[in-house]
């Protein structure tokens, strides 16, 4: 079985140099879900040690049921969001800091209060008093794959859930009465609509997603903790951005969070 650190420091390699690759090979492969973790936090502590920023919440993958059809997984896996690519909204990011730029609307949360392991199992009821606030997210998705659909679930899991960089609006307090399920978000590119989301699209609901990642993080002795940020998988259609769009996710009365790319690539360092 390959040590972790081989596995990160291949990954992290990738990560700089943006340049692809069909796999992870097999001799580094994880040869496990556990495995695939703990590759996992290498690449975390790889992306603090190389860029300075530290783990500030949780960004979901594939609770998507055409994402798992998609990427041919067996379900959802969480990967870390960092301060050095967690940005407000309305900011501009260099196209060539990315390989990829894969836009997904997101409902996001901020915890309020740490989430106790003796809690678990979490319902979308019982996560509701740990979260203060809703916040509009928009995640871009980037990886190093050739194809991504067929690299196998310990591959993204390892690649920090092929987590490129995050973008949050402002937080609204007073989400309480929303239901979720039937929300729809709008995602827009250079003022077009491209897709419209919905909440149910979200493991039927987003704090039902919540819940699921707590419980995941208690089966792993881990827990969400006051002040970090989720976001809980793309309600809708992906869009893969170029260099000059500007893509904004509309919720209606719950704010907007939007971000441009700049009109040309350049050579600058990768945002993670």
């Amino acid at each position: 079985m390959p040590a972790p650190p081989d596995t990160a420091a291949f990954l992290l390699d990738h990560r700089l140099s943006l340049e692809p690759v069909d796999n992870i090979p097999d001799a580094l492969y994880p040869g496990s879900q556990a495995a695939a973790y703990a590759v996992q936090d290498e690449v975390v502590r790889g992306l603090t040690g190389r860029f300075g920023g530290v783990p500030c919440g949780y960004k979901m993958a594939c609770t998507n049921e055409r994402v798992i059809r998609l990427l041919n997984v067996s379900g959802p896996f969480p990967g870390r969001l960092m301060t050095h690519s967690t940005h407000d909204s309305d900011v501009e990011l260099d196209p060539g800091a990315f390989r990829l730029r894969i836009m997904e609307a997101e409902f996001g949360f901020i915890l309020g209060e740490d989430v106790p392991q003796a809690g678990a199992p979490y319902t979308a009821e019982t996560i509701r008093p740990y979260i203060e606030a809703f916040v509009p997210s928009l995640e871009i998705v980037d990886h190093r794959f050739n194809d991504f659909s067929t690299v196998g679930e310990y591959a993204l899991i390892a690649d920090n859930a092929v987590h490129g960089a995050c973008i949050f609006g402002e937080p609204v307090t007073g989400w309480q009465g929303v239901d979720f399920c039937r929300r729809q978000v709008r995602l827009q590119v250079n003022g077009e609509t491209f897709a419209v989301g919905v909440g149910e699209n979200v493991l039927g609901d987003p704090l039902y997603a919540m819940a699921w990642l707590a419980n995941h993080l208690a089966l792993r002795d881990r827990t969400l903790r006051a002040g970090e940020r989720v976001s809980t998988g793309t309600a809708g259609e992906i869009y893969f951005a170029e260099p000059g769009d500007a893509v904004l996710a509309d919720y209606g009365n719950l704010g907007r969070v939007g971000v441009r790319f700049r009109p040309s690539r350049s050579t600058t360092t990768p945002q993670a």
